[in-house]
């Protein structure tokens, strides 16, 4: 019984300290060590099955840590005022159109929640955290997290391979499916490959990881990609690796000169063809691919792309691609359902088999496997508008923070924009942790962008 008083005074010590805490003593001791250590945990495990109550309990936290910080920084909100204020719009939007448009509101009110608010509250919570400088960057932490999970994906398929003899190929052990895999990896590789090409370019140092890691990471994100062999991942890194090798040529290749530039691009076009030709060898469905494009894109002919009845059959007598007939088909029918619905049906995870089966199409449908369909189809063509715009306006300041001011923070952040964007189009990743890791990086990095151009402020990143 006499215990509990001086437990409870020291508590209130603590909190006091807590969240008086300075940035100063924010930047280093523990609160540094538990910032970069749950959010490490949460870019290595958001990719993982059954890890929601994790995920949850790691927003938890950092929110938590995110608290004594939250007063200083109105300057970085300032700063980053039009993409606040352009999120915010899409945010008020989404809830008017829930209470006033949609055709499932309870639903609707219950998926907003669940989905764009915790997304919303992990791009602040990066927003505050990030904007006190530490030794390790955002980068370090999101490099770090996607080589833990590559590692851990690459130790299981060699595991596989010694029991078998076979080293799997399109199969993941780490993640549900080889998309959440090589989500993930793409996404981190936009890291990895402007810190390799621009890391030490200009006045700050973006990441501590040094150049002979990053090939060794480049290496090892390439080949379980490969093997993971998912078409959507070798698409990203294919125009990935053309983005970086045209900006090195703008802003790097008057260093070399036109000779070593010239060997540059005939080694990463070589070295692309031959990752590209092997995909395709290796992936009997590409041999189908054109025809099942084809009857996808006609899928009024053919009610298969319900998830009812056989797959249609190509010239062969073959059926076609599953894959890539149904991702046609179901673009091309969200399409149609956007055009007679312009406003939208209500936000929902499967608006696009509720979409269907409300304008009288028997269906076995889930979600349309393209971000931009799915958005469209619960908030229209208003609400793709939005987040069109909340997302220029990262890319935006990535550009001018990048052409300006040589920060390669800038530039990261146009990489993972566009490689969001781009993976939306035949993708649903609108959602869960997809959404969340991009807003959560987001903030982060706009962040450390604005931060840094406090006065007064010195870049502990900085040479």
């Amino acid at each position: 019984m006499h215990a509990w008083p001086p437990l409870f005074a020291m508590y209130e010590v603590f909190m006091s300290r807590f969240l008086s805490m300075s940035d100063a003593a924010a930047s280093k001791g523990w609160h540094a060590i538990a910032v970069l250590l749950l959010s490490f945990i949460y870019v290595a495990v958001c990719s993982v099955g059954h890890t929601v109550a994790l995920r949850y309990a790691l927003q938890g936290g950092l929110l938590l840590l995110a608290l004594p910080l939250l007063g200083h920084s109105l300057p970085t909100f300032r700063a980053a005022r039009y993409p606040i204020i352009l999120l915010g719009l899409f945010m008020a939007y989404a809830t008017l159109h829930t209470l006033l448009l949609s055709r499932w509101p309870a639903i609707s009110m219950a998926e907003l929640r669940s989905q764009l608010g915790m997304a919303t509250l992990w791009f602040f919570i990066g927003m505050v955290l990030y904007r006190v400088c530490r030794k390790f960057s955002i980068s370090d932490v999101v490099i770090a997290g996607g080589v833990a999970l590559a590692l851990a994906e690459f130790g299981l398929e060699g595991y596989q391979y010694l029991a078998t003899g076979i080293w799997p190929y399109r199969e993941t052990f780490a993640t549900p499916t080889y998309l959440e895999f090589t989500f993930l990896i793409n996404f981190v590789l936009a890291f990895v490959v402007a810190t390799l090409c621009f890391g030490h370019w200009g006045r700050t140092q973006v990441s501590r990881i040094s150049k002979p890691w990053l090939l060794a990471i480049l290496a090892l994100f390439v080949f379980v990609s490969l093997h993971a062999a998912a078409r959507n991942g070798m698409i990203g890194m294919v125009y990935l690796s053309f983005s970086m090798l045209l900006l090195y040529s703008i802003f790097q290749g008057v260093k070399h000169g036109w000779v070593k530039l010239l060997l540059i691009w005939l080694v990463v076009i070589s070295s692309l063809a031959g990752l590209v030709t092997y995909a395709i060898k290796q992936d009997s469905r590409n041999l189908a691919f054109t025809e099942s494009v084809t009857a996808g894109w006609d899928y009024q002919h053919h009610p298969t792309w319900t998830q009812i009845g056989p797959l249609p059959l190509m010239s062969n007598g073959e059926p076609v691609d599953d894959s890539a007939f149904k991702r046609v088909a179901w673009i091309h029918s969200g399409l149609d359902m956007i055009v007679s619905h312009p406003l939208g049906f209500g936000f929902m995870r499967e608006v696009f088999a509720q979409a269907a089966t409300s304008i009288g199409i028997k269906n076995n449908l889930g979600h349309a496997h393209s971000g931009f369909i799915d958005l469209g189809l619960a908030l229209g063509v208003p609400g793709i508008v939005l987040w069109l715009l909340f997302c220029a306006s990262l890319f935006v300041t990535g550009y001018r923070r990048f052409r300006y001011q040589q920060d390669v923070r800038g530039l990261i952040l146009m990489l993972m924009v566009c490689g969001f964007l781009g993976r939306m189009l035949n993708e649903s990743i609108f959602r869960d942790h997809m959404l969340q890791l991009f807003l959560f990086v987001a903030g982060a990095l706009l962040a450390e962008i604005y931060s840094s151009n406090s006065v007064g402020k010195n870049n502990c990143r900085s040479f």
